[in-house]
């Protein structure tokens, strides 16, 4: 099997991976971003820090959390439609509830995931728009 081939197949399992941890019932948060991205490295670190401060007092994270390099997963980008980085995008059983691009709004990322949280765990229900 040549490169080329092994690289598809770890990029069609890493698609079908994405796939089955955007279907469970634990937000999945992608962050896109690419090497020379400036705002990328920027921003993340804030990102991790407003998540870190909305899960203070809490015992475990109720979400997860994956970082995507846009330069080495260009399908991913392709299927998931994201075109500019950064990018985080939002999904809870099965569904994009979030996409945020460039300069983020911190605010209503972890306003919309504390929504979903607290929504898993008092029953069937949907964020407030």
């Amino acid at each position: 099997m040549s490169q080329l081939d092994m690289d598809f197949m770890k990029n069609e399992m890493a698609m079908y991976t994405l796939k089955k941890c955007m279907e469970e019932a634990v937000p999945l948060l992608l962050y896109f971003a690419a090497e020379p991205c400036t705002v990328c490295h920027a921003m993340l670190p804030k990102l991790q820090k407003a998540l870190l401060e909305m899960e203070d007092g809490k015992e475990g994270r109720d979400y997860h959390l994956i970082v995507i390099e846009s330069e080495k997963h260009p399908e991913i980008c392709g299927q998931l439609l994201v075109f500019t980085v950064p990018t985080l995008l939002i999904f809870w059983e099965g569904r994009e509830v979030l996409r945020e691009s460039r300069f983020m709004d911190l605010n209503q990322i972890t306003r919309i995931l504390s929504q979903i949280i607290e929504s898993r765990s008092s029953g069937p229900g949907f964020l407030e728009e």
